[in-house]
C-alpha cells in the first residue's frame, strides 16, 4: 500500500513521465511513457489501475504498490505530438527503464528522435526533470510514525520535570 496524494503535484500538460520502482538501495527507472495530461495518466496508472500496463492485460505488468515515485519532463517543444513521441523514443533510450509505453510510434517521431541536435537537447531535459514525487509505502509511513510517537513521549517527558 502507498500514498499516491502527491500525484496532484504533476501538471496537467504534456510531457513524458517516468514511473520508479521501490528499491532498498535506490530507485529504478520502472515505466517510461507519455500524456497530453500527466496528472490524469500516471493518475491512471496508480490510483484507478485502468491503464493496459496496470491491468494485466498482457504478460508483463507494472505493480502500482511497487512505484515509490515519478519523475516527468514538461517544455513547450512537447506540446507537438511528433516532438513528444520523439522525446519519450529518446527516454527510453537513455533511462533504460524495465518497461516501456506500448502506443504505436510515428515514422516522423523516430526519424527525429535520432537526430543529433533534437537529441542533444532531449538528453539535457532528461538530465533536469522538471519535477519528481515520492510515494512513501507503509513500512516508510509507520517508521515515521513511530519517530513522531517517540518525539512526543519525549517532549510531554520533559515538560513533566
Amino acid at each position: 500500500m502507498r500514498d499516491f496524494s502527491e500525484i496532484r503535484m504533476l501538471p496537467n500538460k504534456s510531457g513524458v513521465y517516468c514511473l520508479l520502482g521501490s528499491s532498498v538501495r535506490s530507485p529504478y527507472p520502472a515505466y517510461v511513457g507519455i500524456g497530453t495530461n500527466l496528472r490524469n495518466r500516471v493518475s491512471q496508472h496508480l490510483e484507478y489501475r485502468n491503464s493496459s500496463v496496470t491491468t494485466g492485460a498482457s504478460a508483463v505488468s507494472l505493480d502500482a504498490s511497487q512505484v515509490g515515485g515519478c519523475q516527468w519532463w514538461t517544455d513547450p517543444v512537447l506540446e507537438d505530438a511528433i516532438r513528444l513521441h520523439a522525446f519519450e523514443l529518446v527516454a527510453f533510450d537513455h533511462l533504460n527503464p524495465t518497461l516501456r509505453s506500448r502506443g504505436g510510434i510515428r515514422s516522423e517521431a523516430r526519424k527525429l528522435s535520432k537526430e543529433g541536435e533534437f537529441r542533444t537537447w532531449a538528453i539535457e531535459l532528461l538530465e533536469n526533470p522538471s519535477g519528481t514525487v515520492h510515494f512513501p509505502g507503509i513500512s516508510e509511513l509507520t517508521k515515521t510514525v513511530q519517530a513522531l510517537t517517540e518525539r512526543v513521549m519525549e517532549l510531554e517527558r520533559s515538560l513533566q520535570k
